[in-house]
């Protein structure tokens, strides 16, 4: 009876620990990781009163607590315990993958190539891990290397638009344009399917080939022709491969879901000549303060000095620059004396040689009006 007694009063004094690493493990697993912060520390309290007759090995704690600080996007601290999990337990590829992401996060791309490596035998089907391995080896400036794990990883999982959408990305990035075109057009998600097109239309744009950029827009609107970001991509392209009739089209078609478009629509109608059309769009440009300034610069360029002259007043805090093209248009509207006022009210050393002139054309005009422009 006394040995009995014994066993019982042992057995009350000192349960069976619980278990804290599996129910930590659990937590994690379900994304519930204020609970499985908590379970880490009561195996943190358990080791430091009973070591290792709390049912776990300290590289087990480390391991776990560092996938734990992975998940809670806290990478530094992460780095450290899986480093010193690694180093007791190397054989273990799910760390290394952890390893790999903190180091990557951390800014240390050729060290988290590294451990990717070391820990492919547990990537097995996850995209996700394929395209952060290929980031590691892309921002260590190992493009060759980043391209071999993205194919590994659509070998594995063809249907991965994730590593497709990257490898595209990739291969527009080294100028390898055509097979980059034949992967984007494999694309089957429509937010893959765009930013593959994005990118492989910026490196075009990149290489100096925005034609060829705007072409590349124009097949993503084949499959969405609502993306208004797409629309204002392809106008300015456009307008920057030279063809601003064709952009002043995009752009007053965009304007009429985003206003604020018509003020590119007019400005890419007047570098085509069609400065009627211009001044028709300024007109519904929104914002007033850039309706004026474009429509003083649309009607210099129309030659209608008279105009021009008249929208001085609407104009508020004018730069030096509409200034000195204000006072021109006062002098070809016959008003001399509002021209030499606003051409010695510049002050700008960028026009002021220009508005010394103006202003003593302007006096001229005034003292003998023979000779006014």
């Amino acid at each position: 009876m006394g040995a009995l007694l014994l066993a019982l009063v042992v057995g009350l004094a000192a349960p069976p620990p619980v278990a804290w690493l599996p129910l930590a493990r659990s937590h994690l697993a379900a994304g519930r990781l204020d609970r499985a912060v908590k379970a880490l520390q009561g195996a943190r309290a358990c080791w430091a009163e009973r070591g290792e007759a709390c049912g776990f090995a300290r590289a087990d704690y480390d391991a776990l607590l560092g996938a734990v600080y992975v998940e809670a996007g806290q990478p530094a601290p992460a780095a450290k315990a899986l480093t010193r999990a690694l180093e007791a337990q190397p054989d273990r590829p799910p760390l290394w993958l952890y390893l790999g992401q903190a180091r990557l996060a951390l800014g240390e791309p050729a060290a988290a190539a590294q451990a990717f490596e070391r820990g492919a035998a547990a990537a097995a089907d996850d995209p996700v891990l394929y395209a952060l391995w290929a980031r590691a080896h892309r921002e260590a400036e190992q493009p060759a290397e980043a391209l071999t794990v993205l194919h590994q990883g659509l070998d594995r999982v063809p249907t991965a638009d994730l590593l497709r959408r990257e490898a595209v990305a990739l291969l527009a990035s080294v100028q390898l344009i055509g097979p980059a075109r034949a992967l984007a057009a494999q694309l089957t998600d429509p937010a893959a399917r765009r930013q593959a097109h994005r990118a492989l239309a910026s490196a075009l744009y990149a290489a100096g080939d925005p034609r060829a950029a705007a072409e590349v827009i124009e097949q993503l609107l084949l499959f969405d022709p609502d993306d208004l970001d797409a629309q204002e991509q392809r106008a300015r392209l456009w307008a920057a491969a030279g063809a601003p009739a064709v952009a002043a089209r995009l752009y007053a078609r965009l304007a009429r879901q985003r206003p604020a478009a018509w003020h590119a629509a007019a400005g890419q109608a007047q570098r085509a000549g069609q400065l009627a059309q211009a001044l028709r769009w300024n007109a519904r440009v929104p914002d007033l303060g850039e309706r004026l300034a474009q429509r003083l610069d649309l009607l210099l360029a129309a030659e209608r000095w008279p105009a021009a002259h008249a929208l001085g007043p609407r104009l508020t805090a004018p730069t030096d620059g509409q200034r000195y093209r204000l006072a021109y248009a006062a002098l070809r509207a016959g008003h001399p004396t509002d021209a030499l006022r606003l051409a010695n009210s510049v002050q700008g050393a960028a026009h002021r040689a220009s508005a010394r002139r103006l202003a003593e054309a302007a006096r001229d005009c005034v003292q003998a009006p023979g000779r006014c422009p």
